[in-house]
């Protein structure tokens, strides 16, 4: 028998377990997972929203609904008055009259198109291309109110002018 240090060590020290390398650990703590990632549930909220607006209102198509709102463009070559003085990025009140039955001009487009010519001021009307954000039709209005930006013309933006719909009176 020895004594001293070595003794000690062996008789305190506590017995140690032979660990079995395939099977799991058993002191980690497992944490529960969700079944799907955040942006999953995101659509699942999107596409419930979107179920009650369409039972709500009667509009199941996405696309009449963004555009009835405003949130689709339109690019139209159309007619704008605008005089020269008029500045890239100022901004101006324009009307417009939608097309008629009985009109004799605008015969390809249906009656209540929104976009046949914009009068902005008492300059000269120019045949040129604009963004519109409205209806392309709305024969419930007589005229229709814009808010007109003159753009700077790159090759980035082929469009001179942005229009977004302010409202129309009956």
């Amino acid at each position: 028998m020895k004594i001293g240090r070595e003794s000690n060590q062996n008789t305190s020290a506590s017995p140690q377990l032979a660990v079995d390398s395939t099977s799991p650990p058993t002191n980690i703590e497992v944490k529960p997972q969700r079944d799907l990632p955040s942006w999953v549930y995101f659509l699942l909220f999107l596409f419930a929203v979107w179920s009650i607006i369409g039972l709500e209102t009667g509009y199941w198509n996405t696309y009449s609904l963004l555009d009835d709102s405003g949130w689709i463009s339109h690019q139209v070559e159309t007619v704008i008055s605008a005089r020269s003085d008029w500045l890239p990025g100022e901004s101006k009140e324009c009307l417009s009259y939608t097309r008629k039955r009985e009109w004799a001009t605008f015969q390809d487009k249906e009656v209540g198109y929104a976009m046949p010519w914009v009068k902005c001021d008492d300059g000269p009307d120019h045949h040129m291309k604009v963004t519109f954000y409205g209806r392309k039709v709305q024969p419930e209005y007589q005229t229709i109110g814009w808010r007109c930006s003159r753009n700077e013309v790159s090759f980035l933006n082929d469009t001179s002018f942005t229009c977004y719909q302010t409202g129309g009176e009956r």
